[in-house]
Protein backbone atom coordinates (compact mmCIF):
# COMPACT_ATOMS: atom_id res chain seq x y z
CA UNK A 1 0.00 0.00 0.00
CA UNK A 2 1.62 3.57 -1.17
CA UNK A 3 0.83 6.20 1.73
CA UNK A 4 0.58 9.88 1.05
CA UNK A 5 3.50 12.35 2.22
CA UNK A 6 0.77 13.72 4.85
CA UNK A 7 -0.11 9.89 6.20
CA UNK A 8 3.01 9.49 6.99
CA UNK A 9 3.55 12.48 8.75
CA UNK A 10 0.36 11.93 10.72
CA UNK A 11 1.94 8.37 11.65
CA UNK A 12 5.36 9.61 12.68
CA UNK A 13 3.82 12.28 15.06
CA UNK A 14 1.08 10.27 16.86
CA UNK A 15 2.61 10.33 19.74
CA UNK A 16 3.78 13.97 19.80
CA UNK A 17 1.93 16.62 22.40
CA UNK A 18 2.10 20.08 22.21
CA UNK A 19 2.61 22.05 25.20
CA UNK A 20 0.21 24.35 25.02
CA UNK A 21 1.29 27.02 27.66
CA UNK A 22 4.82 27.27 26.08
CA UNK A 23 3.56 27.75 22.90
CA UNK A 24 1.24 30.58 24.39
CA UNK A 25 4.38 31.78 26.24
CA UNK A 26 6.47 32.32 23.32
CA UNK A 27 3.02 33.53 21.68
CA UNK A 28 2.93 36.46 24.23
CA UNK A 29 6.62 36.86 24.10
CA UNK A 30 6.70 37.15 20.51
CA UNK A 31 4.08 39.73 20.82
CA UNK A 32 5.83 42.15 23.43
CA UNK A 33 8.69 42.14 21.70
CA UNK A 34 6.76 43.31 18.39
CA UNK A 35 5.52 45.76 21.12
CA UNK A 36 8.30 47.01 21.60
CA UNK A 37 9.52 47.69 17.87
CA UNK A 38 6.46 49.53 17.41
CA UNK A 39 7.48 51.66 20.25
CA UNK A 40 10.92 52.46 19.57
CA UNK A 41 9.64 52.96 15.90
CA UNK A 42 7.55 55.93 17.35
CA UNK A 43 4.22 54.22 16.61
CA UNK A 44 3.60 53.97 19.98
CA UNK A 45 3.72 56.26 23.14
CA UNK A 46 4.94 55.02 26.18
CA UNK A 47 1.75 55.56 28.07
CA UNK A 48 -0.18 53.63 24.65
CA UNK A 49 2.98 50.62 25.30
CA UNK A 50 1.95 51.18 29.17
CA UNK A 51 -2.06 50.14 28.60
CA UNK A 52 -1.12 47.57 26.32
CA UNK A 53 1.30 45.95 29.04
CA UNK A 54 -1.38 46.78 31.52
CA UNK A 55 -4.20 45.09 29.99
CA UNK A 56 -2.39 41.63 30.10
CA UNK A 57 -2.96 39.66 32.96
CA UNK A 58 -1.30 36.92 35.17
CA UNK A 59 1.37 34.81 33.06
CA UNK A 60 0.29 36.51 29.87
CA UNK A 61 1.12 39.41 31.53
CA UNK A 62 4.61 38.79 32.71
CA UNK A 63 5.47 36.86 29.13
CA UNK A 64 4.37 39.97 27.59
CA UNK A 65 6.45 42.06 29.53
CA UNK A 66 9.71 39.85 29.08
CA UNK A 67 9.51 40.03 25.29
CA UNK A 68 8.96 44.07 25.55
CA UNK A 69 12.37 43.98 28.11
CA UNK A 70 14.14 41.59 25.65
CA UNK A 71 14.02 43.79 23.06
CA UNK A 72 14.68 47.28 24.77
CA UNK A 73 17.51 46.24 27.00
CA UNK A 74 19.24 44.68 23.34
CA UNK A 75 18.60 48.30 22.50
CA UNK A 76 20.92 49.72 24.95
CA UNK A 77 24.08 49.85 23.16
CA UNK A 78 27.06 51.63 22.84
CA UNK A 79 27.41 54.93 20.96
CA UNK A 80 28.96 55.32 18.02
CA UNK A 81 28.38 59.05 17.51
CA UNK A 82 26.22 61.85 19.54
CA UNK A 83 23.21 60.53 17.65
CA UNK A 84 22.66 58.26 20.37
CA UNK A 85 20.85 60.53 22.33
CA UNK A 86 17.34 60.22 21.00
CA UNK A 87 17.05 56.17 20.58
CA UNK A 88 18.72 56.11 24.26
CA UNK A 89 15.62 58.71 25.44
CA UNK A 90 13.35 55.91 23.98
CA UNK A 91 14.48 53.35 25.44
CA UNK A 92 14.49 54.80 28.92
CA UNK A 93 10.79 55.66 28.05
CA UNK A 94 9.94 52.10 27.22
CA UNK A 95 11.96 50.60 30.19
CA UNK A 96 10.17 52.81 32.43
CA UNK A 97 6.79 52.03 31.04
CA UNK A 98 7.89 48.08 31.19
CA UNK A 99 9.26 47.97 34.83
CA UNK A 100 6.81 50.35 36.54
CA UNK A 101 9.89 52.09 38.41
CA UNK A 102 10.18 55.24 36.34
CA UNK A 103 12.19 57.31 39.19
CA UNK A 104 15.07 53.84 39.14
CA UNK A 105 15.27 53.41 36.17
CA UNK A 106 15.86 57.50 35.09
CA UNK A 107 18.46 57.17 37.69
CA UNK A 108 20.13 54.35 36.62
CA UNK A 109 19.66 55.85 33.02
CA UNK A 110 21.43 59.22 34.13
CA UNK A 111 24.48 57.16 35.15
CA UNK A 112 24.28 55.72 31.60
CA UNK A 113 24.59 58.47 29.69
CA UNK A 114 27.32 60.44 31.60
CA UNK A 115 28.99 56.69 30.59
CA UNK A 116 28.26 57.46 26.78
CA UNK A 117 29.50 60.34 27.18
CA UNK A 118 33.00 59.11 28.85
CA UNK A 119 33.41 56.44 26.24
CA UNK A 120 32.78 58.51 23.00
CA UNK A 121 35.18 61.47 25.04
CA UNK A 122 37.51 58.43 25.43
CA UNK A 123 37.21 57.26 21.94
CA UNK A 124 38.24 60.58 20.49
CA UNK A 125 41.15 60.85 22.74
CA UNK A 126 42.42 57.67 21.52
CA UNK A 127 42.27 58.46 18.32
CA UNK A 128 44.22 62.11 18.79
CA UNK A 129 46.87 60.48 20.53
CA UNK A 130 47.20 57.25 17.91
CA UNK A 131 47.35 60.46 15.07
CA UNK A 132 49.98 62.40 17.18
CA UNK A 133 51.86 59.24 17.43
CA UNK A 134 52.04 58.47 13.80
CA UNK A 135 52.29 62.12 12.33
CA UNK A 136 55.66 62.01 12.17
CA UNK A 137 55.79 58.63 10.10
CA UNK A 138 53.32 60.03 7.66
CA UNK A 139 55.38 63.31 7.49
CA UNK A 140 58.14 61.55 6.57
CA UNK A 141 56.44 59.24 4.41
CA UNK A 142 54.54 62.56 2.33
CA UNK A 143 58.25 64.01 1.64
CA UNK A 144 59.41 60.83 0.26
CA UNK A 145 55.94 60.61 -2.27
CA UNK A 146 56.72 64.38 -2.56
CA UNK A 147 60.55 63.75 -4.03
CA UNK A 148 58.84 60.73 -5.73
CA UNK A 149 56.03 62.60 -7.67
CA UNK A 150 57.24 65.83 -7.71
CA UNK A 151 54.33 67.38 -6.05
CA UNK A 152 52.60 68.24 -2.85
CA UNK A 153 50.81 64.77 -1.68
CA UNK A 154 48.58 65.15 1.26
CA UNK A 155 48.17 61.23 3.69
CA UNK A 156 45.48 60.43 5.98
CA UNK A 157 46.18 58.86 8.73
CA UNK A 158 43.56 56.44 8.01
CA UNK A 159 44.92 55.49 4.95
CA UNK A 160 47.92 53.75 6.96
CA UNK A 161 47.24 50.50 7.11
CA UNK A 162 49.55 49.93 10.37
CA UNK A 163 47.83 52.68 12.00
CA UNK A 164 44.13 51.50 11.09
CA UNK A 165 45.60 47.90 12.01
CA UNK A 166 46.56 49.65 16.14
CA UNK A 167 43.39 51.98 16.10
CA UNK A 168 41.02 48.65 15.24
CA UNK A 169 43.50 46.79 18.62
CA UNK A 170 42.52 50.04 21.29
CA UNK A 171 38.96 51.07 20.31
CA UNK A 172 38.40 47.27 21.13
CA UNK A 173 39.85 47.13 24.24
CA UNK A 174 38.39 50.05 25.17
CA UNK A 175 34.55 48.98 23.65
CA UNK A 176 35.83 45.81 25.82
CA UNK A 177 35.85 47.39 28.82
CA UNK A 178 32.80 49.93 28.36
CA UNK A 179 31.31 46.79 27.24
CA UNK A 180 31.40 45.04 30.60
CA UNK A 181 29.90 48.16 32.65
CA UNK A 182 26.62 48.31 29.80
CA UNK A 183 26.63 44.57 31.16
CA UNK A 184 26.35 45.24 34.55
CA UNK A 185 23.84 48.48 34.21
CA UNK A 186 21.70 45.62 31.92
CA UNK A 187 21.59 43.52 35.08
CA UNK A 188 20.45 46.37 37.56
CA UNK A 189 17.70 46.82 35.25
CA UNK A 190 16.89 43.05 35.27
CA UNK A 191 16.74 43.52 38.50
CA UNK A 192 14.34 46.46 38.54
CA UNK A 193 12.80 44.39 36.19
CA UNK A 194 12.01 41.41 37.99
CA UNK A 195 11.76 43.59 41.21
CA UNK A 196 8.23 44.76 39.77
Amino acid sequence: MIKSALEIALERTKGIEVDKKRLAAHDKTEEGKRLSGKFLAGDLSAKELAAELSAAKGEEAAWLREGCFSVLAANLTLPQDDSYKERLERVQEGLAAVTGQKKQVNYLFEQVVQFFEQYLENQEQLIQALEKQFAPRLRQREQEMERQFGQRVSLNPAQDPEFAKMLKQHMGKLEAQYSDALKQAKEQLRSLFQSS
